[in-house]
């Protein structure tokens, strides 16, 4: 993520969200993101894939919203399960979950 400029920002937890703003899916999340961020939970970096279209190739990314979760400024080299489901694969999750499972999912990066 460091060789596209992509980094998660110093100590704790950071979300990178790949969004779009026709992505009503994108919307819903982006509210929930920025309350965790609000709370102090997290760290929030939007990346919109319309003023930086070039992103979703260089990323290899097929579905949006898509997130980036990194601990201390590193991209996780882990996956997340939460209710017997995994969510997030390698530190990337592709699609949209609801505001207590990513709570959750944050609990245990």
């Amino acid at each position: 993520m460091k060789n596209f400029g992509i980094t998660g920002s110093g100590k704790g937890i950071s979300i990178i969200e790949i969004t779009s703003k026709w992505c009503n899916s994108c919307k819903g999340l982006t509210i929930i993101l920025q309350k965790f961020r609000a709370e102090g939970l997290i760290n929030l970096i939007e990346i919109n894939i319309d003023s930086n279209p070039s992103i979703t190739q260089i990323l290899d990314i097929r579905t949006i919203p898509a997130l980036f979760f990194f601990k201390d400024g590193f991209l996780l080299n882990k996956d997340i399960e939460v209710y017997d489901y995994t969510f997030v694969k390698k530190g990337i999750m592709a699609g949209i979950t609801c505001e207590h499972v990513l709570k959750e999912i944050i609990k245990l990066v």
